[in-house]
């Protein structure tokens, strides 16, 4: 078992070290730690992954969050599964672009619309949702966005389009 986990603060890296701590017991588990960017990780380089934790990682903050899930669904093996949270105060959202609402739904849809991957919702008490993908098929895709205002700040602010949306425009 392989577990991918982006980190940014003492709280997170803390619980980091209890984990390993953890999987040491059981054998034949294996707990990596990824600093940097998953981007920039070798396609090949990790995979038969069982579980990817992100929380306030690669997602909230890249310019390319279709990469990153792309990045994390095609490292999960069969069953594998992906726990990534989206922060109750909204930084990405993804239009078609003729409109402004920017609401969760239409992020909802672009994550329902993967291929060889199953996505559902949790709403978080303390705010937030988490978004849960499991890995169904071998093949895998994620659509593509495209970037339409980025925003810098902790996190950004980020609005997207489908790619097929901004082909169409």
């Amino acid at each position: 078992m392989v577990a991918i986990t982006t980190m940014f603060d003492e709280e997170t890296i803390s619980a980091a070290a209890y984990l390993s701590i953890v999987y040491e017991q059981l054998p034949y588990a294996t707990f990596t730690v990824i600093r940097g960017s998953v981007e920039l990780l070798d396609d090949g380089k990790v995979n038969d992954v069982a579980l990817i934790s992100d929380v306030m990682g690669d997602f909230a903050y890249s310019q390319h969050p279709d990469r990153v899930l792309a990045k994390y669904v095609s490292t999960l093996r069969l069953g594998g599964q992906a726990f990534v949270y989206r922060a109750g105060s909204a930084n990405m959202h993804v239009s078609d672009g003729n409109d402004q609402r920017w609401s969760f739904e239409e992020l909802e849809k672009w994550l329902h619309s993967f291929s060889g991957v199953r996505t559902t919702f949790t709403e978080c008490v303390f705010g937030g949702r988490v978004i849960y993908m499991e890995r169904v098929d071998d093949s895998v895709h994620v659509p593509p966005l495209e970037l339409l205002l980025y925003i810098p700040g902790n996190p950004p602010v980020r609005i997207f389009r489908p790619a097929i949306a901004a082909a169409l425009a």
